[in-house]
């Protein structure tokens, strides 16, 4: 099954990122950390600056999950992108 954005909605799937602990220091994370998403569908009314296949940065715990066929998906909404990541 296809799956496509509706409006300023954008769909992503995360990246999972490894976590390195630091060594004798322990911290409280006070912050959410930001997360890498690959842009699966992009809405038709979101700026065309970001296209399917871009990696985004996200503030954490963005956008609603979304299962289909077992593959996990995020539809955030279009003002929740934090950065795009371009290659040189």
């Amino acid at each position: 099954m296809k799956i496509a954005a509706a409006g300023k909605r954008i769909v992503v799937q995360i990246i999972p990122q490894e976590e390195k602990p630091q060594k004798g220091i322990l911290l409280i994370e006070r912050e959410k950390k930001e997360l890498h998403a690959v842009v699966i569908a992009v809405g038709s009314e979101v700026d065309k600056n970001v296209q399917e296949g871009d990696i985004i940065i996200l503030p954490g715990e963005s956008g609603v999950l979304i299962n289909i066929d077992d593959e996990i998906y995020f539809s955030i909404a279009d003002n929740q992108v934090l950065a795009i990541l371009k290659d040189n």
